[in-house]
């Protein structure tokens, strides 16, 4: 039997939705067996509240999957940080709204794909990351409430970290991963999935779970047409989007044995399948970590 540390060292470098050369994974096996979880964050604003939750989350989505299965663990976890969004300054009520759509969003496209995942608030634990981050040596306030966030999240059983990178971007999460790193040494595993992509060619890489400019992102949000929106988008932006989801339907078919030869068709049904108001979320949404 492999070692967890080489099983996902192998998947990383053989499936196409991790960052691979962008950002190498760091593993530590007695902490992948001492974890029950795989856990990521969904951040709802940098500087201004985000306007959407892009498709590009589902690279996010499948590869937690991928890890979760070679892992062997039961659930994932997803961690939807409301409360860094009101530390960086956003008023309430559209951090509040930006919740709830991403909740929303979220636990559909979970429900629908059939995975184990529990959507949690980073409000429900802020206390004990508070105490944590009040402890921390970081650059500001904001940068020590991630490490907390982190630590709190490895205590509650969840010690693997999926994050993204991108190699225009220089404080995406693997800066944060090695501040946590530095403070409280190699406990948690990080592994990193490529980032999102965008339909303005002159800005073609993005956060894959911000959105600053609805009409650049592919979105997860009722009546959105993919078809309309690649065609009517520059021929290399378009391109590179297509290629993304043509990944997606990749890993979907991996997970599932379903198989897509349109690529859109998956992501349109995932969208299909969303509510179209505010109505009851799942019970996944809210468990205790």
């Amino acid at each position: 039997m492999r070692a967890l540390d080489e099983a996902i060292q192998t998947l990383v470098t053989r499936q196409e939705l991790f960052a691979r050369r962008l950002a190498e994974p760091r593993l530590d096996l007695e902490g992948l067996e001492a974890s029950e979880a795989v856990w990521f964050g969904v951040g709802l604003s940098s500087g201004e509240v985000s306007l959407g939750l892009p498709v590009d989350v589902l690279v996010l989505i499948y590869a937690q999957e991928l890890l979760r299965r070679e892992l062997g663990y039961a659930a994932s976890r997803i961690l939807v940080a409301d409360s860094n969004a009101l530390g960086d300054g956003i008023a309430q009520l559209p951090v509040h709204r930006a919740r709830a759509r991403a909740e929303r969003t979220l636990t559909s496209v979970i429900d629908t794909l059939g995975f184990p995942v529990k959507v949690l608030r980073a409000s429900e634990f802020e206390g004990e990351a508070d105490a944590i981050a009040s402890k921390v040596s970081a650059p500001n306030p904001y940068v020590a409430w991630q490490i907390g966030q982190t630590e709190v999240m490895r205590r509650r059983g969840a010690g693997v970290k999926l994050g993204w990178a991108l190699s225009a971007v220089t404080h995406d999460e693997v800066y944060f991963d090695r501040l946590y790193e530095r403070t409280f040494g190699g406990a948690v595993s990080f592994v990193y999935a490529t980032g999102g992509r965008t339909l303005n060619p002159r800005r073609p890489r993005a956060c894959p779970y911000l959105c600053s400019e609805p009409r650049d992102r592919l979105l997860l949000r009722p009546d959105e047409d993919l078809s309309a929106k690649l065609e009517g988008a520059p021929t290399t932006a378009a391109r590179g989007y297509r290629r993304l989801l043509s990944k997606l339907a990749r890993a979907h078919h991996r997970l599932t044995g379903e198989r897509y030869q349109v690529p859109e068709e998956l992501v349109q049904r995932l969208i299909d399948a969303l509510p179209r108001s505010e109505g009851t979320l799942s019970g996944g949404v809210h468990a205790p970590l």
